[in-house]
């Protein structure tokens, strides 16, 4: 559902990583491009936390929410989220999130009709820019055979070395 959404942020690191790459389908390589396949929050201090909010024309069917920290330029990814549905005044569901690459699953305790659904990142591994590479909206959960396995690695952390790409001149 998440491809079908209009996408915002509360922050932005720039143009180049705006919400709306977190609902275009593709998980970026690990060290690959990251420009204009991840979203990234500007900065890492944002007291009241991040919001990221997707918005259909019409309620749609949420049964889980899937993670995909980003992992492009860096492992940077958030810590603990919050999902809130049609601005609801308290959380659907709350998680813990871990630093690494691929899927992470967050179920709501039970299928629900939104027409807008709003992730509040509240904390994150300390990373410079902290954000998405991808995040998919279910109507029904996927199996794990669907949705591939997680890697865990250790976060990026400011004045630590990147790793070397080889698609950079």
């Amino acid at each position: 559902h998440a491809r079908s959404a209009t996408v915002t942020a509360s922050s932005e690191h720039s143009g180049a990583y705006s919400a709306k790459h977190v609902a275009d389908g593709v998980v970026p390589k690990l060290f690959g491009r990251a420009e204009k396949s991840e979203w990234a929050a500007k900065g890492n201090n944002h007291k009241n936390g991040v919001t990221l909010t997707m918005t259909w024309p019409k309620p749609i069917s949420i049964a889980e929410v899937v993670y995909y920290g980003r992992c492009a330029f860096a492992i940077e990814g958030f810590k603990t989220c919050e999902v809130y549905l049609d601005g609801a005044k308290a959380p659907a569901v709350k998680a813990a999130l871990q630093s690494g690459i691929g899927p992470q699953r967050i179920k709501l305790p039970k299928t629900a009709t939104a027409k807008t659904l709003t992730i509040k990142f509240t904390s994150s591994f300390g990373v410079s820019n902290p954000g998405a590479a991808e995040i998919k909206v279910y109507s029904a959960s996927p199996s794990d055979k669907q949705l591939g396995k997680f890697k865990a690695m250790a976060p990026f952390k400011h004045g630590q070395a990147l790793p070397v790409r080889s698609h950079v001149p």
